[in-house]
């Protein structure tokens, strides 16, 4: 079992639900995660989710 990053999209979220999470933007900004789109914080580690999902294929293959 892991857990890995997601995505955070201001633009779809509708006003009070933006404004709930809007002060985590500086936590995102501060962890090094940049918007690109504007209003989007990709937090996803494509390396980490690679090497999970090859783990996972060598112990399906035992």
């Amino acid at each position: 079992m892991a857990i890995f990053g997601g995505i955070i999209d201001y633009n779809q979220m509708n006003f009070i639900t933006r404004r709930a999470f809007n002060n985590q933007r500086k936590v995102y900004d501060a962890d090094g995660f940049k918007e690109n789109p504007p209003g989007v914080y990709d937090m996803r580690d494509w390396e980490e989710i690679r090497k999970w999902a090859k783990e996972i294929a060598e112990k399906a293959r035992q």
